[in-house]
């Protein structure tokens, strides 16, 4: 069976002696990995290069584990976030990110969100709140926005924390002794609302404090339950 389809290219791994194992997020099949035979040997008139990060048009058909590649053709390679080293981390972050979350089923507004975040490094300088911002929309999308109109427990609207466990803002009466808890105030929920619903050339311009960044963080790596993501350690030390 042929497959024709779009993808954006998320990890590449040498396999053999010249073949690459891609690992990618299609547009109509969702997370999708492929092999490219002699991808590191030879320049085949019918492949484009396949680098990190490049958005693609591809022709895979099935071979005997996983499909092969046929034909592939360069939409964007973004070659800009390759010559910044701030940028190219954080988009290694955010690959590394949708290579541990996506399945295989297409999520149309996702795969958008990725074109456009990656459109948006090349051109900003410094790019921490989209990168904040897309964190939130992600874990939002994933089914797990968090309540930021009541309390989570009782639904009181009153509020004197976020609970990352719980998943939004909680009073002062449903409050639990525990590690997941950050004092929050009305400024902070404006944030996060922001970030929620606002484009990212939007989020761009706005001043979010690192104490919102921390918990929008770390509400992302509670609810998808992966906190060992290699590119993070790097992104400790910008």
């Amino acid at each position: 069976m042929i497959v024709k389809d779009q993808i954006i290219i998320l990890k590449e791994v040498e396999y053999k002696d010249y073949h690459k194992i891609i690992h990618g997020f299609s547009r109509n099949n969702g997370k999708i990995n492929f092999i490219a035979r002699n991808a590191r040997k030879t320049r085949n008139k019918n492949i484009s290069p396949l680098k990190l990060f490049s958005y693609v048009d591809v022709i895979l058909y099935n071979g005997k584990g996983l499909p092969i590649l046929n034909n592939s053709e360069i939409i964007n390679n973004f070659y800009k976030i390759n010559d910044d080293y701030n940028k190219y981390v954080y988009a290694c972050y955010i690959a590394e990110l949708l290579n541990n979350i996506v399945v295989e089923e297409p999520n149309e507004k996702i795969f958008e969100m990725v074109l456009k975040f990656f459109t948006l490094i090349e051109e900003y300088k410094d790019i921490s709140n989209i990168v904040t911002g897309f964190e939130l929309k992600l874990i939002s999308i994933l089914g797990f926005r968090p309540q930021l109109s009541f309390c989570v427990s009782c639904h009181k609207k009153s509020y004197n924390s976020f609970s990352i466990n719980e998943g939004g803002l909680t009073c002062a009466d449903c409050e639990k002794n525990d590690d997941y808890l950050t004092k929050i105030n009305d400024s902070d929920i404006r944030i996060l609302n922001k970030l929620i619903g606002f484009k990212f050339e939007e989020i761009n311009d706005m001043n979010i404090p690192i104490h919102i960044k921390r918990i929008v963080r770390n509400y992302l790596m509670y609810h998808i339950d992966k906190y060992d993501f290699k590119s993070l350690k790097l992104l400790e030390d910008l």
